[in-house]
């Protein structure tokens, strides 16, 4: 889409041959899509456990939570209102669990995915939720849970469960 962008392409064709399909460019995806992963590797780098997405009139709280304590980030990200809907339509595209339902608003939904910041893979589960004031609709509360193998072992210790179980090597965040 970047590089569509870049050479001032409004629409593109694709297609398997036989059909094809016309597809807009949305020229603002391109800039949620970078803020997402700035957001990704921005909770990577602080260690966050979980980012808050929460939809407000003027524009989307965000917020980490670094060390059982809640950061606001709202500034930094600068999101507007209307910015909501395709944020949480970034964050389902990202869905590799299959579970994510792209196609349906006002329902709860989740999924989860990876990303590598650095050398280390981190899963995310995600979830979606509609939120409304005086039965209006404002959005999607997004909640990212972030997990990285240290998180994974610290909650084990917390835990009490014998760590030499799992091997140095392997990836234990496939569960």
């Amino acid at each position: 889409m970047a590089i569509l962008k870049n050479y001032g392409i409004e629409s593109y064709r694709a297609g398997n041959g036989t059909a094809s399909q016309e597809y807009a460019v949305d020229p603002d995806a391109t800039k949620e899509k970078l803020l997402l992963e700035d957001m990704l590797q921005h909770a990577a780098e602080e260690k966050a456990s979980d980012i808050h997405l929460l939809p407000f009139s003027g524009g989307i709280y965000v917020y980490f939570r670094i060390n059982g304590h809640m950061r606001d980030y709202t500034e930094r990200y600068g999101f507007a209102s209307a910015q909501g809907s395709r944020l949480t339509n970034l964050v389902k595209q990202k869905d590799t669990s299959g579970k994510a339902h792209r196609d349906v608003k006002n329902m709860p939904d989740g999924g989860s995915f990876h990303f590598s910041h650095g050398d280390e893979d981190i899963f995310v589960r995600f979830a979606t939720l509609p939120v409304g004031f005086h039965s209006k609709e404002i959005g999607d509360k997004v909640s990212l849970f972030v997990i990285t193998p240290a998180s994974i072992i610290l909650a084990l210790i917390y835990l009490a469960v014998d760590i030499p179980l799992y091997s140095a090597g392997s990836n234990i965040t496939n569960f």
